[in-house]
């Protein structure tokens, strides 16, 4: 068991505000785990609310394939609020943090979900049912995913999810989202494939301005109804001078990449419809000038046939490879674009910016030197 108590206070020229938490993670009997907290705000003289936050996880093994687990997650005020009056902007969460919802600035909740996992050597599948019974609304969510390992270096995933948003404003959000990726990248091969398709569905009935999206990204900000459609495939052929084994860094070596994602929206807004193609090419070559030091240059062009115009982005970047499966690049676009259909896979925006990729498995731990030596 471990007890948390925090005390903030946050100092404005016209807003001060003070919290006192005190909280208690514990883990009460096998495979269940308790977090739960109590919290005191004072927002200047007449903003002080008191409110808890609660939740429970239960796990559970079912044989050697099987495991299921069900969470239950709860927010409740016990009394006072926050005087509307008090906060400098309307459109942002109070300094001490907090939610803000289309009519209010906290909100109540109570939310329940249960999922299951199914695991073999090549096969895992694991699926999530869930619904949140909030203040600012209702919501239901349903997803899962599939993973073939086909071999080494070899293998298939499917995905698939969807969320239902009934909001106290009478407006409604759906969006669902359907994934099928396949990784080929053998041991010994200097060729290495990844292609990604997704199809992804939004939709807003009796909406206002101010969009919402369970995904976090996508979201209709519309008034009124709307609908969007996307197909959107990225796909990325990657060689490299030699081989890859299980020392992928250890000789020097140097790297190209051929890129081209395609997309095709199709988009209602009150009855009027919307459509486009869009493809994009890119293409990056890197060169490793030691075991954790490394160069490239890249460049892209985007095309939307419809419009029939095109966008451009081209820079360098230096990469470091500070332990082994991480590297951690600097880049800057001298031109750039911005797509949110592609950055994912691809970075195109102009100005400086950060990558890192990490590998997990069970050997990073030794790697790091946290637990034994290395083999």
């Amino acid at each position: 068991m471990r007890l948390v108590a925090r005390h903030e206070i946050t100092d404005g020229e016209d807003f001060n505000s003070a919290t006192t938490q005190f909280g208690i993670d514990a883990a009460p009997w096998a495979g269940a785990r308790l977090a739960t907290t109590l919290n005191q705000q004072d927002m200047n003289e007449n903003g002080k609310r008191s409110f808890a936050n609660l939740g429970l996880t239960q796990s559970l093994l079912l044989g050697k394939n099987w495991g299921i687990d069900v969470s239950v997650d709860s927010n409740q005020t016990f009394s006072g609020g926050i005087d509307p009056d008090k906060v400098l902007n309307p459109e942002h969460p109070v300094a001490s943090g907090g939610y803000l919802s289309r009519s209010r600035l906290t909100d109540d909740f109570i939310a329940v979900s249960t999922g299951a996992t199914y695991r073999t050597d090549l096969w895992s599948w694991n699926g999530r049912v869930e619904y949140r019974d909030a203040d600012s609304g209702n919501q239901y969510g349903i997803q899962s995913s599939l993973l073939r390992q086909i071999e080494n270096g070899v293998s298939l995933s499917l995905s698939a999810r969807a969320f239902r948003y009934d909001q106290d404003d009478a407006s409604r959000t759906t969006a669902a989202n359907v994934e099928g990726s396949v990784a080929w990248r053998p041991l010994g091969s200097r060729w290495s494939i990844l292609d990604k398709l997704e199809v992804r569905m939004d939709k807003v009935e009796d909406g206002v301005v101010g969009g919402y999206n369970p995904f976090g990204n996508s979201g209709l900000t519309v008034s009124g109804d709307a609908k969007s459609w996307r197909i959107v495939n990225n796909f990325a052929l990657n060689r490299v001078s030699g081989a890859w084994g299980d020392n992928d860094s250890l000789e020097q070596r140097s790297e190209f990449t051929l890129f081209y994602g395609s997309k095709y929206v199709l988009s209602q807004f009150d009855q009027q419809d919307f459509k486009g193609y869009t493809h994009l090419l890119g293409i990056e070559a890197r060169l490793d000038l030691t075991t954790w030091l490394d160069l490239g240059v890249s460049g892209s062009i985007r095309h939307s046939v419809e419009a029939d115009n095109f966008a451009f982005a081209v820079g360098p970047t230096i990469g470091v490879t500070p332990f082994a499966n991480a590297w951690i690049s600097v880049g800057y676009n001298i031109l750039g674009f911005r797509d949110r259909d592609f950055e994912e896979s691809r970075y195109t925006r102009d100005g400086f910016y950060i990558m890192m990729r990490l590998k997990f498995d069970q050997q990073t731990t030794q790697d790091l030197g946290l637990t034994g030596d290395k083999e």
